[in-house]
């Protein structure tokens, strides 16, 4: 039985530690999608079609430089929180945020 209890804990530690390095080059959404499906194991590439997003805010260097930090972190703040909630409630993925740039990806790997 204690054999039995350490080999599940080994597992578990490295499951964790793989699913780390996922995450640190997948968004987590894409690393729980594959482990639902059960797809970790088949890692690779599918040819599909994908709408592709970037954005950011028009005149940032000219917005940044007349606000206070405190006043600019806030603005970014909420620009980057209302538009990831706008992409993640219409089946997006968030790539990654660029400063005040949003990369964002629909149809992969779950078509919407």
């Amino acid at each position: 039985l204690f054999t039995e209890i350490r080999d599940m804990q080994v597992t578990t530690r490295s499951l964790e530690e793989a699913l780390s390095a996922f995450g640190k080059y997948l968004p987590r959404t894409v690393v729980r999608v594959l482990l639902k499906n059960n797809q970790l194991h088949h890692l690779g590439m599918a040819q599909c079609n994908v709408a592709i997003h970037f954005s950011d805010i028009v005149n940032f260097t000219g917005i940044a430089e007349a606000l206070s930090s405190t006043q600019l972190i806030q603005v970014v703040g909420e620009y980057l929180q209302e538009m990831s909630m706008i992409i993640i409630s219409t089946g997006g993925t968030i790539d990654k945020f660029i400063g005040d740039a949003i990369m964002s990806y629909w149809n992969a790997p779950d078509p919407v």
